[in-house]
C-alpha cells in the first residue's frame, strides 16, 4: 500500500491502519464515501434545499429531476421513503428519472440514508 504523507496526522493515520485492520476498513469506508457535499447535506436541515444539493446530483441530472416535478431535495426524499428506503428500487428510479450513473445513484442513496439515520 502506498501513502503520500503530508502531515503528522497522515502519519498517525498510517500507523493506525497498519496496526489495526478493523480501523482501516472503517476509516477507508468513511473517507471514500463522504465528500464535502455529502457532509454538508447530512449535517443540515433538508428543507428548502434544491435537488442539486443532493450528493450525486449535479446540474444536468438536477434539471432532469426538476422537469419531472422533483424540484427540492425533500421531493426526492419523499420518493426515497415511498420505496421504503430500498436501495435497488431507489437507485433504479433515480437512474430512470434522471439518467444518473451507478456512482451518482449510490452517492445520493447513501446521503439520504445517513440523513435519515441522523434526523429521524
Amino acid at each position: 500500500m502506498e501513502f503520500q504523507l503530508s502531515s503528522n496526522r497522515d502519519l498517525a493515520w498510517k500507523h493506525q491502519i497498519t496496526t489495526s485492520p478493523a480501523h482501516y476498513t472503517r476509516q477507508s469506508a468513511l473517507m471514500s464515501s463522504t465528500s464535502k457535499k455529502h457532509q454538508s447535506f447530512c449535517s443540515e436541515p433538508m428543507k428548502g434545499k434544491p435537488v442539486t444539493a443532493l450528493p450525486g446530483i449535479g446540474p444536468a441530472h438536477g434539471s432532469q429531476l426538476q422537469s419531472s416535478g422533483y424540484r427540492n431535495a425533500t421531493d426526492v426524499f419523499g420518493k426515497y421513503l415511498t420505496v421504503h428506503e430500498n436501495c435497488n428500487q431507489f437507485e433504479g428510479w433515480l437512474r430512470d428519472e434522471s439518467g444518473a450513473y451507478a456512482k451518482q445513484q449510490g452517492d445520493c442513496y447513501r446521503a439520504l440514508r445517513e440523513w435519515t439515520d441522523n434526523n429521524l
